[in-house]
């Protein structure tokens, strides 16, 4: 009995070697691609979206892989959902719109560059630095656009809260990453197909379920916000409205030492760098239905409150203040958008997500000065490249 089931296995194993060797030479598959459709009832977004990624969480309009083409400059958009934008065709996203227009105003420059986001939904400066500093060398970007300071705002500061020792955490990390490059599942996806397609599809369910999905239709689209976004509202009004709060200790000091050291790292690359002020929907007095598109709370030593328009308005101009401070510090461009961008719905749909509009608006703000970085960034590749070729 233990001989027949060994040849079955054994069967078995020869058969899936024979499938994975063909899936190699007819239908070879990269297991960092992702694609999610969905609908959405969001006002401002087009109601149907083919959400794409690739390599963990990069979106591009150009690109399908980490893979740089030749004689070409990077930009690379970095921060976290309102710059993922999930809620957009990649299209539609203000890091895409920027390569759209300048390759439209300079023709020449259409194998010049491209660009690339990447953004985690809530995560803070501190979490944007440790994974710059482990995939620089990866990613190799030639320009860096930064959009944060909204997460650290809302969501540091709760009940023993304390500032992350950076140094600390990237023995740690690199602790991890040395054991996951190691394991079983590293090695599987490195040699088989099959396993890709597993990774391929285990990826897709766990990219619906982060954006809280809650239905697949027959049509094969995932009817998205319906339920999630109304429930994060009621949460949100639910919450104790608290006039100024306090916070000690304050989270912004975290935020400005991870933006710190983050333009330092730039800095020392010699990467040109734009740091934008957060944009916020946040102004001193709300209309019902702008009140009503809010969902992001505070959190504080006690929990999480609810704070007025203005207070939440002086608190994200403290923010980008600080960031505007440390990119003259450290020699990079600051674009304040805030003011640039109408406080209403027609460029928000909750406290910080752009509508398309809004995305077009923030494009248009961060264009003049990515034009001017990488037309001096173009102007010293020229002399390099007829270089490399004699």
């Amino acid at each position: 009995m233990l001989k027949l089931a060994a040849g079955q296995l054994a069967v078995l194993a020869g058969l899936l070697a024979l499938v994975d060797a063909a899936l190699w030479l007819v239908a070879p598959i990269s297991f960092t691609q992702q694609q999610v459709r969905f609908t959405q009832d969001l006002p401002g977004l087009k109601p149907s979206i083919r959400f794409t990624s690739f390599a963990s969480g990069f979106r591009s309009l150009t690109l399908t892989d980490l893979k740089k083409p030749a004689n070409s400059l990077r930009v690379l958009c970095l921060g976290a959902s309102t710059t993922n934008q999930a809620s957009q065709e990649i299209e539609d996203t203000w890091c895409a719109l920027l390569e759209q227009r300048l390759k439209a105003s300079h023709p020449a420059w259409a194998g010049a560059f491209h660009t690339l986001s990447f953004g985690k939904g809530g995560k803070r400066a501190f979490d944007t630095l440790l994974w710059l500093n482990q995939r620089i060398d990866q990613v190799k970007p030639d320009v860096v656009i930064t959009l944060l300071g909204i997460n650290d705002l809302s969501w540091a500061g709760g009940p023993g809260w304390r500032a992350r020792d950076f140094d600390a955490e990237i023995a740690r990390q690199k602790k991890a990453s040395q054991k996951e490059s190691s394991g079983h599942k590293t090695v599987c996806l490195r040699v088989s197909q099959l396993c890709r397609r597993v990774a391929v599809v285990v990826a897709g369910w766990q990219t619906s379920k982060s954006l809280d999905q809650k239905s697949l239709d027959q049509s094969g689209q995932i009817d998205w916000h319906s339920s999630n976004l109304p429930r994060l509202k009621a949460d949100y009004r639910a919450l104790p409205a608290v006039d100024a709060p306090t916070r000690e200790p304050d989270p912004i000091t975290e935020f400005e030492a991870a933006t710190g050291r983050l333009l330092a790292l730039l800095r020392e690359r010699a990467i040109p760098t734009i740091v934008l002020g957060q944009p916020v929907l946040w102004k001193p007095e709300f209309s019902r239905p702008e009140f009503e598109a809010l969902w992001f709370p505070v959190n504080t030593p006690k929990g999480f409150v609810r704070p007025p328009g203005r207070w939440l308005l002086a608190e994200m101009q403290r923010y980008n203040r600080r960031q505007q401070d440390l990119a003259q510090r450290h020699g990079a461009t600051f674009v304040e958008l805030d003011p640039g961008i109408p406080k209403s719905l027609d460029y928000y749909f909750d406290d910080c997500h752009f509508t398309d509009k809004g995305s077009h608006a923030v494009a248009g703000l961060v264009l003049p000065a990515l034009e001017r970085v990488l037309q001096a960034a173009i102007a010293a590749a020229v002399p390099r490249q007829k270089q490399s070729r004699n």
